[in-house]
């Protein structure tokens, strides 16, 4: 005889909280208003554990409490959390449990999170006639009209649209490369034909040439919509304005040092067009430098008139620069073409630094030192004859050693000051050591030179090509 016993078995089942979605009063709340964010939250099962409640603004807790289990009624607990002076756009969450002291069914439940604003919400519903895509990026050519569509609501209740807004609701910035954006509100016109459904429709017309200068490129706007105490910002919606793009390059140019025989930098001036455009009537506009040195070989580069096509490189000038002093040289060009009927124009520096290792001058070379570079006064003051004008005019400006080259001009400065506590009269300055047609003092003429004042002068010296 066998006897078979039977345990019956016992099954627990665990309790599980869930986290309800929010609602919030007021519905659209004005910023640095306080408002309060509600959440229900459900139990599933039996528990007598009491539970926390977190919410947080960002990764700010705001509001901490615990709720008691008895404390719920039909398995519902209505939390709350109220936001002082809520700023502008943030994100707004609410955990339960967050310690996991309350064994659960699930885990996954115990979240919620929402992005909260008191902005306004702006959504570009068309852009250029076509259903808005952020990767799409329209072209047009300057001075032409883009058009887009928004919808206005506010963020907190997307089912309140915003229908009664005008033309001084609306500003808008256009940014250009390294540019600050600039306000071109005076570049729309508004369309409020479904402003009843809180859709407004803004052309723009995108920059012209001005000031010879073509926008070329990416561009991005932002929207800004004011109503009242509410405001709502759109950022970036992009654009590309068509044209030719000239990259200008010195090819060639490089430092060097100072020696007995090679003094010379050779170089071509190049443009390259980057854009999607061709540009007519190419020229080296303008190229000058900064002392040490000097450029030649410019004669008609200011007339090539090239044609760049879009990719295309062409060389505008070949360029050589001299020096027989060290120091640094800022070179800047100028190039200037033809688009659309428009002058445009590009700019590009460069600096040559040149060594000092040259000991001694060419052949050819005239040096002036400061001591072959006399001044001549007469005065009517009455101090006495004893007295030498050198104690009370000074030369405080002016280089020690002055090279030149036949052939070359050079321009210094010489700045005599007057030291002394009375007025200096017919001060003139003359300059010896040098033949007197190759130098030219401005101003020529005898000036007066008032008490603690001084007087520049400014020496151009030319050597002529044929000079023995």
């Amino acid at each position: 005889m066998s006897i078979t016993t039977t345990i019956p078995s016992t099954t627990t089942t665990l309790p599980d909280f869930q986290v309800g979605i929010f609602t919030w009063e007021p519905i659209n709340p004005y910023p640095g208003q306080n408002f309060i964010v509600f959440s229900d939250i459900t139990k599933t099962g039996e528990s007598d554990q009491n539970i926390t409640v977190q919410w947080n603004i960002s990764e700010t807790t705001v509001c901490n409490e615990n709720i008691s289990a008895d404390s719920f009624v039909n398995s519902i607990k209505r939390v709350n959390c109220n936001f002082l002076g809520f700023p502008g756009q943030k994100n707004i969450s609410l955990k339960i449990d967050s310690e996991n002291s309350v064994a659960e069914a699930s885990e996954d439940n115990n979240f919620y999170s929402k992005i909260l604003s008191t902005d306004l919400n702006i959504t570009i519903l068309n852009y250029n006639g076509i259903q808005y895509n952020s990767s799409d990026i329209p072209s047009i050519n300057h001075n032409n009209m883009l058009n887009f569509s928004i919808l206005v609501n506010y963020w907190t209740n997307n089912n309140t649209n915003i229908t009664d807004l005008d033309a001084s609701s609306f500003n808008l910035y256009d940014k250009w490369g390294s540019r600050n954006p600039i306000d071109v509100a005076n570049k729309i016109s508004m369309e409020f034909t479904k402003s009843s459904s809180g859709i407004y429709l803004i052309n723009y017309t995108v920059p012209e040439i001005s000031n010879d200068i073509l926008e070329y490129g990416e561009h991005e706007i932002t929207i800004q919509v004011n109503k009242s105490i509410y405001h709502g910002e759109y950022q970036p919606l992009k654009y590309s304005m068509n044209g030719p793009n000239l990259a200008i390059s010195f090819d060639g140019i490089n430092d060097f040092d100072l020696d007995n025989t090679t003094d010379n930098v050779n170089f071509n001036v190049s443009a390259t067009n980057n854009g999607n455009q061709t540009v007519y009537g190419v020229n080296l506009t303008s190229i000058i430098n900064t002392s040490p040195g000097t450029l030649s070989g410019t004669s008609g580069c200011d007339s090539v008139n090239k044609q760049v096509d879009s990719s295309q490189k062409v060389v505008l000038c070949s360029v050589t620069f001299k020096s027989s002093e060290s120091g640094e040289s800022k070179i800047t060009a100028l190039v200037k073409g033809s688009y659309d009927n428009k002058t445009i124009k590009y700019e590009k520096n460069a600096t040559i630094t040149v060594d000092p290792k040259k000991t001694s001058s060419t052949p050819e070379d005239s040096d002036i030192d400061q001591k072959d570079i006399e001044d001549s006064f007469g005065s009517s003051s009455p101090k006495t004859a004893a007295a030498k004008t050198s104690d009370y005019l000074k030369i405080d400006s002016f280089p020690e050693k002055v090279e030149l080259q036949q052939g070359e001009r050079k321009t210094v400065t010489v700045n005599v000051n007057n030291v002394d506590d009375f007025e200096f009269q017919d001060v003139a300055l003359k300059v010896a050591g040098i033949n007197s047609s190759w130098t030219t003092v401005i101003p020529a003429e005898a000036a007066e030179i008032e008490p603690l004042k001084s007087q520049e002068y400014r020496v151009v010296f030319e050597i002529p090509e044929d000079s023995e």
